[in-house]
C-alpha cells in the first residue's frame, strides 16, 4: 500500500491523496487485497491461472509441471497495480487505464508479459522462470514517446472528483425518492467511464490520445479484447467443450504411487490413529514423468472431524503451507499434486476437503489408502474430481476413478529390497516364513487366474469387446509356461 500512497502523493496533496486512497479501497475493491488471508488476491490468482490456461495452454502446462504458480510472480502486479515492477512512464499510463476500466488492465498486462516471454519460458527450469518473470516488467517500454505530455495530476484528481460528484448525485436522488433518475446516473459512475476521461483530458487542456494505440499497448490487450467481443453463445459453447469428460481426461494422468508414500501413510496412521476408528489426512507431492503422475513424497497434516456430523471437519492449512515451503527448499521439482486419506472408503466430507486442495493445485488427486488390507489387492484407489450438472442447474463435483499402480525409481527399488531383508518376525521360524510367503504367492496367482477366466468368459459371451493387447499378453504368458509333457518324459 505504501507504493500506491507514494504515487498519489506525487500528483496531489495529502488530503486529496487520502481521499483518493479511500476511493481506491472502496470503489475499486482494493481493500480485499490487504485483508487477512488476502481473499481478493487469491481470487485474482485463480482467474489469472484460468486465463493462462485458455490463452496460452502450452505455457500453462509447462509452468504447472515446473511448479510455478501465480502467487510466485504476480502478487506485486495486483497489489501495487504495477508500481513496484514497471518503469514509471508505463506506470502512470497503466493507472490512467486502471481508473477508467478497472482491474482488467492488470490481467491484460500479465498475459501480455507471459506471451512476449513464452518461447524463453518454455525452455527454462523453475529458478530461471522466476528470474525471467521478475525481470520482464522492467524491460517493458511504454512506447508512447510520440504522445504529448499529459498532466496526470489533472486526470487523476479530476477523475476522482467526478466520481465523487456522481456518487453524491446518485445518493441525493435516492434520498429524494427519485430512483428512476438515480438509475440513469449510476451507470455513468460505475461503467461508462471513457467519456469522463475524454472530458477530463479536454478540461485540463490535454490532447486526447490517438485512436490507434502504439504497438506495445496492442500487445497489452492482445487476446483479452478479442475474448470480450465474443457473444454469450460462443462462450457457453466453449465452456461446454471445456467441461466435457473426454477433453478433461487428457489432463488426468495415471497415478503411480512410490514406496516412500506408502510407508509414510502407514507411519502416520500408526502414530495418530492406530486402534481407533479415526482416519488420517495428508498432502501428496510429486511430478509428471513419462506421461504419468508420480507421487514421490508426502507429509502429514493435522486433521480432525466430527464422527456424528461428517460435514464438520478441521484441516490446519497454515501447517500445510509451512511444511510445503520447507519441502520446496529440499526439492523444487516436487509440487502439490493432491492429498491422501486412510478412509478406507470415500466419505461425504471428502469433496469439501478436495475443494480446499484445489487452491494449491488445479487438478488435485485423492488417494484413498487402506492401511489394514484384508486381501492381496493394491491397498489404494485414486480419484480426480469432475463437474456434473444436476437437475436444478447447480454444478457440483463428483469423484472420477483413475487407474493407479505402485512404481519406484531404481534407487527406491534397492532401498525397498534392503528394507524387506531386515524385516523378520522373531516369533516365526525361517521355514514358517518361507511357507507363508509361498502360500501368499499362490493365493495371489489363483486370484489373477480367476480374473483372467472371468474376462475370457465375458468376451466369449459377447458381454465385453475383445482387447487385442490383453489377448497378446495372455498368449505371451502361455508361451512362457513350461511344457509339462516334455518335462514328464525326461523324468
Amino acid at each position: 500500500m505504501g507504493f500506491i500512497c507514494g504515487v498519489l502523493l506525487m500528483y496531489m496533496g495529502e488530503d486529496d491523496a487520502f481521499l483518493m486512497l479511500i476511493s481506491l479501497l472502496e470503489n475499486y475493491r482494493m481493500a480485499g487485497l490487504f485483508m487477512p488471508n488476502l481473499p481478493l488476491l487469491n481470487k485474482y490468482f485463480f482467474q489469472l491461472q484460468r486465463l493462462l490456461e485458455m490463452n496460452l495452454p502450452r505455457l500453462h502446462e509447462h509452468l504447472t509441471e515446473q511448479g510455478v504458480e501465480p502467487t510466485m510472480y504476480a502478487s506485486q502486479w495486483f497489489m501495487t497495480v504495477c508500481i513496484y515492477n514497471f518503469p514509471f512512464s508505463t506506470v502512470v499510463r497503466v493507472w490512467d487505464i486502471f481508473l477508467a476500466e478497472g482491474v482488467k488492465i492488470i490481467f491484460r498486462i500479465a498475459l501480455a508479459l507471459l506471451k512476449l516471454n513464452q518461447e524463453a519460458l518454455l525452455n527454462q527450469s523453475f529458478e530461471q522462470i522466476l528470474q525471467t518473470l521478475k525481470q520482464a516488467p522492467s524491460a517493458v517500454e511504454s512506447d508512447m514517446s510520440s504522445w504529448p505530455m499529459v498532466d496526470h495530476f489533472g486526470i487523476i484528481s479530476g477523475y476522482f472528483l467526478v466520481r465523487v460528484a456522481l456518487s453524491n448525485v446518485t445518493r441525493h436522488l435516492k434520498s429524494e425518492k427519485r430512483p428512476d433518475l438515480a438509475k440513469d446516473v449510476s451507470p455513468i459512475a460505475a461503467k461508462d467511464r471513457r467519456p469522463i476521461v475524454k472530458m477530463l483530458c479536454s478540461s485540463v487542456d490535454v490532447p486526447v490520445p490517438p485512436v490507434e494505440p502504439p504497438a506495445t499497448l496492442k500487445s497489452l490487450a492482445f487476446d483479452t479484447v478479442t475474448a470480450e467481443k465474443k457473444d454469450d453463445k460462443d462462450k457457453d459453447d466453449e465452456k461446454k467443450e471445456a467441461d466435457k469428460p473426454k477433453d478433461a481426461k487428457k489432463d488426468r494422468r495415471d497415478v503411480v504411487v512410490h514406496p516412500i508414500v506408502l510407508l509414510g501413510v502407514v507411519d502416520h496412521y500408526n502414530r495418530v490413529a492406530k486402534g481407533t476408528t479415526k482416519r488420517v489426512v495428508g498432502t501428496l507431492l510429486g511430478e509428471v514423468s513419462d506421461l504419468s503422475l508420480h507421487i514421490t513424497n508426502c507429509f502429514a497434516v493435522p486433521f480432525e472431524e466430527d464422527p456424528r456430523d461428517p460435514q464438520v471437519w478441521f484441516l490446519d492449512h497454515n501447517y500445510h503451507e509451512s511444511m510445503f515451503a520447507m519441502f520446496k527448499k529440499v526439492n523444487t521439482k516436487e509440487r502439490i499434486v493432491g492429498w491422501y486419506s486412510t478412509g478406507p472408503k470415500i466419505k461425504p466430507s471428502d469433496l469439501s476437503i478436495h475443494e480446499l486442495y484445489r487452491r494449491y493445485c488445479p487438478e488435485p488427486v485423492l488417494v484413498v489408502m487402506d492401511v489394514q488390507p484384508k486381501d492381496l489387492e493394491l491397498p489404494m484407489e485414486a480419484y480426480y474430481s469432475v463437474q456434473e450438472q444436476t437437475s436444478d442447474e447447480v454444478f457440483k463435483r463428483t469423484f472420477l476413478h483413475v487407474s493407479s499402480t505402485v512404481g519406484a525409481f531404481e534407487a527406491e527399488e534397492v532401498g525397498v529390497e534392503h528394507l524387506l531383508r531386515d524385516i523378520k518376525n522373531a516369533s516365526a521360524s525361517t521355514l514358517a516364513v518361507r511357507v507363508g510367503d509361498k502360500i501368499g504367492a499362490l493365493k495371489g496367482l489363483a486370484m489373477r487366474l480367476r480374473e483372467i477366466s472371468q474376462y475370457l468368459s465375458q468376451v466369449v459371451a459377447g458381454k465385453l469387446p475383445m482387447n487385442q493387447e490383453i489377448i497378446y499378453q495372455l498368449q505371451e504368458i502361455f508361451n512362457l509356461m513350461p511344457d509339462q509333457a516334455t518335462a514328464a518324459a525326461w523324468d
